[in-house]
């Protein structure tokens, strides 16, 4: 009984505490962004992620910190890209999820419309959403589509904010691979300059 009223009080601030930082700050797949970087890498090997070295196809290493690979929303093969983009390089403050790369305009779009689909479950409608291709007319078949993303002609951009982050999805083409991908970044911690630099 001494043992419970003595550290029982300091437990119960110790959960308040932590249920306030979740609660401030970004979350992916359920883990509080901004935390440090070895509480945050704990916590996704848990969830299933496996440390990667540097894979060849990302070029901006800026500030990242560490890579995993592993399962985002049902898609396998998906390499996660954590770094720090405030002074204190050491918090995750900023995550970029990789999807495996396309072969096919259908691969590709099929991946984008599925994420998008969760993240509206998640945050609701895009705040801002630019879906085109930057061409006189419309591409007919699937290997013409997938032709003007090689070219760069194409821009597929949903952003979805909230006031713990921001969140956005787009399609990209670098190093010879057409890929979704999906940045995450901590709200609380990078403050809202970031949500306007993209």
């Amino acid at each position: 009984m001494y043992f419970l009223r003595r550290f029982l009080p300091l437990l119960i601030l110790s959960l308040f505490v932590q249920l306030g930082y979740s609660a401030k700050h970004f979350k992916f797949e359920g883990i509080a962004m901004g935390s440090s970087q070895t509480e945050f890498f704990s916590k996704l090997q848990k969830k299933g992620f496996q440390a990667i070295s540097q894979p060849e196809f990302i070029t901006d290493t800026a500030n990242i910190a560490s890579y995993y690979w592993g399962t985002y929303k049902g898609h396998s093969g998906t390499i996660l890209a954590v770094s720090g983009v405030r002074k204190n390089k050491n918090k995750a403050d900023k995550l970029v999820v990789y999807l495996d790369a396309s072969t096919s305009w259908h691969s590709l779009y099929d991946n984008y419309y599925k994420i998008k689909q969760s993240l509206t479950k998640e945050f609701g409608q895009p705040k801002e959403c630019r879906e085109m291709f930057h061409i006189n007319g419309q591409p007919k078949t699937d290997d013409d589509l997938f032709l003007e993303v090689k070219h760069g002609n194409c821009e597929y951009l949903s952003i979805f904010s909230s006031k713990r982050g921001v969140v956005m999805l787009s399609i990209v083409y670098k190093k010879g691979e057409a890929r979704v991908n999906v940045v995450y970044l901590d709200q609380e911690t990078v403050g809202g300059s970031m949500q306007h630099s993209h």
